[in-house]
């Protein structure tokens, strides 16, 4: 046979794996998935998409200290503390979002993310002065002892 020529005869028949998969493919691809989920449901299903991702700490740690909320018609808000975690969250999107609407059998589901405003992670308390300044906004009487007890940081 020629170069870019093929035989008809061989052709003509799939081969016999691709008619299993044919078979076995599903006819119906159109949304019809609509089972009703719970928040602990929802919650389940992120924890298990974190196991997918083991072996990638950051977005692990990331997907299991979130508390994703069930919002009204279908909508999954995941909270986020910044953008580094955003971008993380867009490379997985797809595959999150599938995982979800395959482990809540919903095929309606839409994933959206929101930046936390009130972000106490920016305000970590490191150093022994920022401690005490922070206590002392609590409580003015810390003052008065500092100085009562002549304290200083060293």
């Amino acid at each position: 046979m020629k170069k870019g020529q093929q035989n008809p005869q061989v052709r003509e028949q799939p081969l016999e794996e691709e008619q299993e998969e044919q078979e076995q493919a599903p006819t119906d691809t159109g949304k019809d998935r609509a089972k009703d989920f719970s928040q602990e449901q929802v919650e389940e299903a992120l924890k298990s998409l974190a196991e997918r991702y083991r072996e990638k700490p950051r977005i692990y740690n990331m997907l299991r200290s979130r508390k994703p909320e069930k919002k009204e018609e279908g909508v999954i808000l995941i909270p986020l503390e910044n953008h580094l975690q955003e971008q993380q969250i867009s490379k997985i999107y797809n595959t999150a979002l599938i995982h979800l609407k395959n482990s809540l059998q919903n095929d309606y589901i839409s994933l959206k993310t929101e930046l936390l405003k009130d972000q106490t992670s920016n305000n970590k308390l490191y150093t022994d002065e920022d401690k005490y300044k922070h206590m002392e906004q609590k409580n003015q009487n810390l003052r008065q002892l500092r100085q009562d007890f002549d304290l200083d940081f060293d």
